[in-house]
């Protein structure tokens, strides 16, 4: 320790040393004095040492008390030579001896305060400290550098900065070192590995700067360990390229290595192909038993997949219970069948044990899955070639689970290819000139008055013809388009309400994907738009369908609290339709829940929908929503829904879906 090595070199300080030392001086002022070896002025002269000890040492009351002393040995000495002594001369050299003794011990002190701080600071700094003496050697090091490097710090006292440098390093930074030395520069940080006690490299941060003094030009050095930097480094390089719950390829680094495969085949001719697999009723899996165990299966067919592909093919996931498989050496639609066909019954074969509770009834799962597959073409593009394996894709989930259905380019696909591309570039340029339109449809109060309130609905407006969401949605899902729509709405609809009175503004009922509830920044966003155009939050309430898949409904539960805690409502539509309506309702706070139309249209004459959809609406009441009928098309159905105690209805009795233009100007 630094302290310790300095303490070595200041045992005269010592309060038993000093006090016998000093008493020394005195005694032999005293006698030199009185027997008239030295004069007056020589013994003021050598009193001045020992009330310097005793200052250095004890600070400045010591000081003082040792010019007091100093006073009486000076009197005594002359009274014993002389009996010539006035108060006067006692008086002065009481004073001046004083005065010089709190002088030097003030100095003292506040140098010893000094070094105890610098002393302080280099033992317990959290990073590694060393010093080294004019001819660059290891003077001082500190615990810090001593843990760093795993090793006792007398070991590294004499010994040069260099010799704990990785073999490979050293010399590196001699150009910055001789500038430090010649004055040239004072300082330079530059990064390096040092090698521990078992020759380990530890990467640093080591600063370096020159502190001129009279005996040479010693260098304190300053290093910080990047170990935990590093791996922050690789850990998030490591995400980049992968997916951090499998492990395996991310979609990035997925379409990187099928572009990189491409130019080798724009080069030798066409070889490969691509599969997208997808987990039959996933979502099921999730709703019923949780996200965990959902993540547990992926996991599971992520390991099997890898376990059974050879070397040089590559799989990742893209995203949910979607994988994609590159082979790159597959020629034939047969061979290319029967290896997808053989994955497929990997994935079947499958008996995943569950970590839960051996009381439960479920302890294992099986899944199976669906393939899409595509050969890679001559002067194939990966859009393209990832967009014909989707496409095969959703073939194979029609078919049934378990299935495989490869592209080809004279099959029904290609043209499903050619309207997918058409129906994207339709919808950029919709966007792009905003020629999507809102329509709005009413929701009625069934008893009393009622706050104005609208479900937008979108339109696409492309020359004559006027496009629903059923003609266009699916490729916009596909096409990763939907966050772009929904903010497009969302604008559009908030620029709505505030080119209207503040008092004739209704409630406008907005429908959000999962991939907006995917979306972190989504809060803020919905916020800055409100602001912007002066609108209060309490006229936007957002939609969202029961049916949809919520691929990460934990991330999404916190996008809808952010949403309802700045005073936006949520409902959730189509309520009753799939098996998630309890389990939404359980991880998602909505406001009002829409029963689908399927149960409303013909409750005059089925009495089964008349009990489901009245425990409907008193399962609704009884989490405090609010109850909403979908397709309500006549009279006759608005009464019996009354009866019932739904609070609102909505369909073609209380009016179609018009321009919002038209509505609101008719209001």
């Amino acid at each position: 320790m630094a302290t310790a090595q300095v303490a070595s070199r200041v045992w005269w300080r010592r309060p038993a040393v000093v006090v016998g030392a000093a008493g020394g001086l005195f005694a032999f002022v005293f006698i030199i004095r009185a027997v008239e070896i030295v004069d007056v002025e020589a013994a003021d002269s050598l009193l001045a040492a020992p009330i310097a000890l005793v200052a250095v040492a004890f600070g400045p009351y010591g000081g003082a008390a040792a010019g007091v002393l100093a006073a009486a040995v000076f009197a005594g000495a002359e009274a014993a030579d002389t009996a010539d002594l006035t108060w006067d001369e006692v008086a002065v050299r009481v004073a001046g001896f004083s005065a010089l003794g709190v002088f030097v011990g003030a100095v003292a002190a506040a140098l010893e305060r000094a070094r105890a701080r610098f002393t302080g600071a280099f033992d317990h700094a959290p990073h590694g400290i060393l010093l080294t003496d004019g001819d660059g050697r290891v003077s001082a090091a500190n615990a810090a550098l001593a843990q760093l490097l795993a090793r006792p710090v007398d070991s590294l006292i004499g010994i040069t900065v260099a010799s704990l440098s990785d073999p490979l390093e050293i010399g590196q930074d001699e150009p910055q070192w001789e500038a430090l030395q010649s004055g040239a520069i004072l300082s330079y940080t530059v990064e390096r590995r040092l090698l521990d006690a078992r020759g380990h490299p530890v990467p640093v941060s080591m600063s370096v700067a020159r502190m001129p003094t009279d005996d040479g030009i010693p260098v304190i050095v300053h290093l910080v360990d990047l170990r935990a930097q590093r791996q922050s480094e690789e850990h998030a390089a490591y995400l980049t390229d992968h997916d951090p719950l499998t492990g395996l390829f991310n979609r990035r680094r997925f379409e990187e290595e099928l572009r990189r495969h491409l130019l080798g085949v724009h080069r030798h001719g066409p070889a490969g192909a691509v599969l997208l697999l997808d987990l039959d009723h996933f979502k099921y899996i999730n709703d019923t038993l949780g996200h965990a165990i959902g993540d547990v299966v992926l996991r599971h067919v992520a390991d099997r997949l890898a376990a059974v592909l050879r070397a040089g093919d590559v799989l990742a996931r893209l995203g949910g219970d979607e994988f994609a498989i590159l082979l790159p050496e597959a020629q034939t639609s047969e061979e290319l069948e029967s290896t997808a066909n053989e994955i497929l019954a990997t994935v079947a074969g499958m008996h995943i044990a569950l970590p839960t509770d051996p009381a439960e009834a479920v302890t294992a799962v099986h899944a199976t899955a669906s393939i899409g597959a595509a050969l890679v073409p001559a002067f194939a593009d990966a859009d393209r070639l990832l967009t014909a394996a989707d496409l095969a894709m959703y073939e194979a989930k029609d078919a049934g689970p378990g299935h495989v259905r490869i592209h080809s380019g004279d099959s029904a696909h290609a043209e499903h290819i050619r309207t997918g591309f058409a129906w994207g570039e339709r919808i950029r340029r919709a966007l792009a000139e905003r020629r999507f339109e809102l329509h709005l449809q009413p929701i009625v109060a069934l008893a009393g008055a009622h706050e104005p309130q609208y479900e937008v609905l979108l339109r696409l407006r492309d020359g004559d013809r006027l496009w629903l969401p059923a003609d266009f949605l699916r490729h916009a899902e596909r096409l990763g388009l939907m966050v772009t729509i929904d903010r497009y709405v969302v604008e559009q609809a908030v620029r709505l309400l505030a080119g209207l009175p503040r008092h004739r503004r209704p409630r406008l009922e907005v429908n959000l994907s999962s991939a907006s509830l995917a979306e972190s920044d989504l809060s803020d966003w919905v916020a800055d738009v409100l602001q912007r155009h002066g609108v209060l939050s309490r006229h936007l309430i957002f939609e969202i369908t029961e049916t949809m898949a919520i691929t990460n409904l934990p991330l999404a539960a916190t996008t809808v609290r952010r949403l309802r805690a700045r005073g936006i409502g949520f409902a959730l539509d189509d309520f009753g339709v799939g098996v998630s309506s309890f389990y939404y309702l359980r991880e998602l706070p909505f406001d009002l829940l829409k029963i689908d139309g399927e149960f409303v249209r013909d409750l005059p004459t089925n009495r089964a929908n008349q009990l489901i959809v009245r425990a409907m609406i008193d399962t609704a009441h009884g989490l405090g929503k609010t109850a909403v009928a979908e397709y309500v098309e006549s009279s006759e159905v608005a009464d019996i829904l009354r009866l019932l105690g739904c609070d609102y209805g909505q369909g073609l009795f209380f009016g179609p879906a018009a321009p919002a233009a038209q509505v609101l100007a008719d209001e």
